[in-house]
């Protein structure tokens, strides 16, 4: 089922997909591919496109990396995808010294994590990471924020909880027998509407300034500023140096 941290994402993806300079020889590393739920997007980037893993959960998966110590050149890659993986990381500085390593200068990373989310992918779910602290592990390893984006604030936050509890309850409902033959249409019925509340809040909130910063930590203070300070996760363009030195 669609969530608010899916629609963030895509919308975010999509947008970095048109406005960089990307073509045909460009080369692209989806680090961290996972089902490759993104895989309908990276077509249009017209490039090549690795992608790789610790571990098999597709079938396209062309290499096994370790992303503490990624087995490819020095200076590989145009542009690398690491969405949603930094949290299952064990040393999150290694791995950000080895993007940076495998990266070309001038080159993009497109980083997404989660903040204000359920512990998911037991037990490797190691981190929560602010903003501030992303920042910090990009700036030591010669990555410069470019573009941030907040996935929503306090109320999708609350949204968000709210429709997590009404979908466990009708779960919780649909296992009991009698009612389980009968409520699944009410089920199904509940489950629509949630996604339908969920594309309204995200089309109402998206373009909202606090949540798209000039600059990290922008747009945090004051009475409407500090809704930010609560929210699902991160999207994030960074941009390697240009200087080698």
């Amino acid at each position: 089922m669609i969530n608010l941290n899916e629609l963030y994402i895509r919308s975010f993806l999509r947008e970095f997909i048109q406005l960089a300079d990307i073509d045909e020889k460009s080369t692209i590393l989806d680090l961290g591919c996972g089902s490759q739920p993104y895989k309908d997007l990276l077509p249009n980037m017209h490039g090549f496109v690795v992608r790789a893993d610790i571990e098999r959960r597709c079938n396209e998966l062309d290499c096994y990396v370790d992303a503490h110590n990624a087995s490819f050149a020095t200076h590989s890659f145009d542009v690398i995808l690491f969405c949603e993986v930094l949290e299952h990381l064990s040393d999150p500085g290694a791995a950000m010294a080895e993007i940076s390593r495998i990266l070309k200068p001038g080159g993009y990373l497109v980083i997404t994590w989660p903040f204000l989310y359920n512990i998911h992918e037991i037990p490797s779910d190691f981190y929560r990471f602010t903003e501030f602290g992303v920042n910090e592990l990009l700036r030591q390893n010669r990555l410069h924020v470019s573009r941030l984006q907040r996935r929503g604030d306090v109320f999708a936050v609350l949204h968000t909880i709210i429709c997590q509890l009404i979908l466990g309850g009708a779960e919780y409902l649909k296992r009991i027998h009698w009612f389980g033959y009968f409520g699944r249409p009410f089920c199904w019925l509940i489950k629509a509407c949630i996604e339908m509340s969920l594309k309204a809040n995200y089309h109402l909130f998206r373009k909202v300034k606090r949540l798209n910063p000039a600059a990290v930590g922008g747009y945090l203070r004051g009475p409407v500023g500090t809704l930010s300070l609560w929210t699902l996760g991160y999207c994030v363009i960074a941009k390697k140096a240009q200087s080698t030195g």
